[in-house]
């Protein structure tokens, strides 16, 4: 199947943000987990920093969910709420 080189642009660009999103979600946790390796609390930045990064996770799955469907010609899915 050929895709347009506005299409792999944009698909290029949302794999980035998803890599990018993985790369600091796991850096968070990693700094996280090292903390409570030598006994110590996760600071309320170091927890800050990890919401943050698994939020920016959340919005960039949405993304490449939405890349997807839009290269498979499909309908965006509906929005989820957030509680």
């Amino acid at each position: 199947m050929y895709q347009s080189a506005e299409d792999a642009k944009l698909s290029g660009a949302v794999r980035e943000t998803l890599a990018s999103a993985v790369a600091e979600c796991c850096s968070a946790l990693h700094e996280i987990a090292e903390a409570a390796d030598h006994g110590r609390a996760a600071s309320p930045e170091q927890l800050e920093r990890a919401f943050e990064a698994m939020l920016q996770l959340e919005n960039a799955e949405t993304l490449s969910e939405l890349d997807v469907g839009r290269r498979r010609g499909a309908r965006p899915p509906p929005l989820r709420s957030v509680h």
